[in-house]
């Protein structure tokens, strides 16, 4: 599970019998939908076994493995060729393309 918390910028109205949210991009919440959802949140979190903090070390070791496009960096693995090659098939790279059409 990955959980992505971004805070922005915001400013709480009174709507009506709610209180409502702007964010700087234009966007509108409602406080009792936050509520709802961070309480789902924590009931998840809390039926997983985790705390924040569980959570927090897994993100920093997460983000220690980002690369510069924001990708995971993980262990290289077999091209498509090779797992094709490996099957059992034979041919170059032009045979191996022609074959996935």
């Amino acid at each position: 599970m990955v959980v992505v918390i971004t805070i922005v910028t915001a400013q709480s109205f009174v709507y009506g019998q709610g209180l409502l949210t702007s964010f700087e991009n234009g966007s509108v919440i409602d406080a009792n939908e936050v509520n709802a959802n961070f309480t789902f949140l924590k009931t998840v979190i809390d039926a997983a076994g985790v705390t924040i903090d569980d959570i927090d070390g897994r993100l920093a070791v997460l983000e220690n493995r980002l690369d510069e496009e924001g990708g995971v960096v993980g262990p290289t693995g077999k091209s498509a060729y090779q797992t094709w090659l490996d099957a059992g098939n034979t041919g170059d790279e032009d045979t191996f393309l022609a074959d996935l059409k």
